[in-house]
C-alpha cells in the first residue's frame, strides 16, 4: 500500500467565483475544470471540495470569506513596465489582493 500525502491549500479561481481546495499545481480536488492558482487565507466555498475533504474544510472554517480577486497591483506593474519600454513581464511581490465579504 502506497500512502501519498497531498499538500492542499485554499485557492481562488482566477475569476473569483469559488475558493477551492487545490494542489500546488492549482488543480481543485473537486475535479472542476478551472485552475485555482490564487492562494488565499480563506474558507472553502466550493461544495465539491467540501464533500471530498470534509475534515480539511472544517479546519479552514475559521478563516474569512473571500469573494473575489482584485488584480489592480499586477495591472499597475504591467502599466509601469510598458511605460518604461520593458519587453519582459514585471516581477511583482503581490500580484493580486483578495476581496473579503462584508
Amino acid at each position: 500500500m502506497i500512502l501519498r500525502f497531498e499538500r492542499l491549500h485554499a485557492a481562488l479561481s482566477s475569476n473569483g467565483h469559488r475558493v477551492h481546495l487545490a494542489t500546488g499545481d492549482g488543480l481543485p480536488v473537486c475535479g472542476s475544470k478551472v485552475l485555482a492558482r490564487c492562494r488565499v487565507q480563506a474558507r472553502l466555498t466550493c461544495p465539491g471540495c467540501r464533500k471530498r475533504r470534509p475534515k480539511k474544510a472544517q479546519r479552514l472554517d475559521a478563516r474569512p470569506l473571500v469573494t473575489g480577486v482584485d488584480w489592480s497591483p499586477l495591472y499597475a506593474a504591467i502599466r509601469r513596465a510598458l511605460e518604461e519600454g520593458a519587453t519582459e513581464p514585471p516581477i511583482v511581490k503581490v500580484s493580486f489582493w483578495p476581496m473579503l465579504a462584508e
